[in-house]
């Protein structure tokens, strides 16, 4: 409401005011999951899917959108960077067997960019 002061004849005008609170980027991304395990026999195909990681970010908008990537170098394992999902990137021969350990982050989409490995 805006006046213009006046003593006899005061007049006031009254305006419709929106306000709009956009989020901030306070909150990295969690996973679900720690740590995710899969057992997978040799000889498993190409292009199987093992498993999907989830993380969820409590921001809202692109600050809350989660993209995922392997920190660790695999020639046997490729992540889908929307879905989280692990899968082979070729035939799990005799040069597979033995333990991965996969390490995966979790980044947000916001101006300046949070994320987690799922450790504390």
């Amino acid at each position: 409401m805006a006046s213009d002061g006046g003593i006899y004849d005061k007049r006031l005008e009254k305006a419709r005011v929106e306000v709009r609170f956009s989020d901030i980027n306070d909150n990295a991304p969690v996973f679900q999951e720690v740590p995710y395990t899969v057992d997978v026999p040799q000889g498993t195909a190409a292009s199987t899917q093992l498993l999907t990681v989830v993380a969820r970010d409590k921001d809202a908008g692109k600050n809350g959108e989660v993209s995922y990537r392997l920190l660790t170098n695999s020639q046997f394992f490729i992540i889908h960077p929307t879905y989280g999902t692990i899968t082979t990137s070729m035939r799990l021969g005799a040069e597979a067997l033995g333990y991965h350990n996969l390490k995966v982050i979790a980044t947000d989409a916001g101006d300046t960019p949070q994320s987690s490995t799922g450790e504390s």
